[in-house]
């Protein structure tokens, strides 16, 4: 069975990210480090025995933010933070107002991949399409 870090690697050679395969493996472990920690924080609750196929959606879901995690600097899969916009006229004077999206979600790609992996708490709470706050 190959290691993560082999694993990780095919991952990336397959799409030609040639700055992960370029990489320090010591810098590749920092950074699946990394990733397997904004993952535990980020989505709890995913099952601890996975199928061979979900395991797959698990680790693809690792590989694309410790991609990122590799240069924190300049994040790649991360989506854009969602800017929202008001308008409003209260007699005859205009406000505007601009803010961050609250549900902001910065890697949807591995929210969609884990969200089959999440497993019902008893108190009830379920996995919907955005991160799960602690």
């Amino acid at each position: 069975m190959a290691t993560i870090i082999e694993q990780a690697n095919a991952w990336a050679t397959a799409r030609n990210y040639t700055a992960w395969t370029g990489a320090d493996v010591s810098k590749q472990s920092a950074a699946l480090v990394r990733a397997g920690d904004y993952i535990a924080a980020h989505y709890p609750n995913l099952k601890t025995t996975m199928t061979d196929q979900e395991l797959l959606k698990f680790n693809a879901a690792l590989f694309i933010i410790a991609y990122d995690k590799l240069s924190e600097d300049k994040p790649t899969f991360q989506a854009d933070k969602r800017v929202v916009e008001e308008e409003d006229e209260i007699e005859g004077i205009r406000e505007k107002k601009k803010y961050a999206d609250v549900d902001y979600d910065p890697y949807p790609l591995a929210t969609g991949l884990l969200a089959g992996l999440v497993v019902k708490t008893q108190t009830g709470r379920v996995f919907n399409t955005g991160r799960m706050r602690l």
